[in-house]
């Protein structure tokens, strides 16, 4: 499983995780990057194979609402989607913030800050990211562009998307876009 680690900074409350932010940090990978974020077709994070992952450490404690995971459009896909996430896990890294706001919470609070030790990984979002197309009658303009609200609560200070599977390719799984909201520290 290919692995990698960088640095960004939050802008407002919504941080967009794309190759090019990546590349701005520090980048230690056998993943291939791209330089752009730009969303033309193949400039995506290209991990090798139907598994991989990511961990992205922030410049800020945030403590995260929503995630939002983009692939290509289905229609102009050369693969139909086969290279696309499937099945996925984000797990948030607790800062101090976290720990001392749940250590100081006590029994019987009703305090929604994700409980456990500063450093320590908690699962934020179990999610399958659907292939889908425009159709006349879809709701949505943007299919490929998928919401998973997040499962815990409390400052996180590093993300880590776990792919575990996409939709049947082979050689290769690629991601588009990774973008998180919630509150910054």
């Amino acid at each position: 499983m290919d692995a990698a680690f960088c640095r960004v900074a939050p802008s407002f409350s919504a941080v967009q995780l794309s190759a090019a932010s990546m590349l701005q940090g520090d980048v230690q990978s056998d993943t291939t990057w791209l330089e752009t974020s730009s969303a033309m077709l193949g400039n995506c994070w290209a991990m090798k194979g139907s598994q991989g992952a990511i961990t992205i450490g922030l410049k800020v404690p945030i403590r995260p609402s929503e995630f939002v995971v983009q692939h290509a459009p289905t229609a102009i896909t050369v693969d139909g989607g086969k290279s696309a996430p499937q099945n996925f896990r984000i797990q948030g890294r607790l800062s101090a913030l976290s720990a001392s706001a749940s250590a100081h919470a006590g029994s019987g609070s009703n305090d929604s800050t994700a409980a456990g030790a500063a450093g320590s990984w908690v699962l934020l979002v179990e999610g399958e990211y659907v292939l889908k197309d425009i159709t006349a009658d879809s709701s949505s303009l943007t299919p490929h562009m998928q919401s998973f609200p997040v499962a815990a609560s409390g400052f996180v200070d590093a993300v880590k998307l776990q792919v575990l599977d996409n939709h049947g390719g082979e050689t290769h799984t690629c991601l588009y876009h990774l973008r998180m909201y919630g509150d910054p520290q």
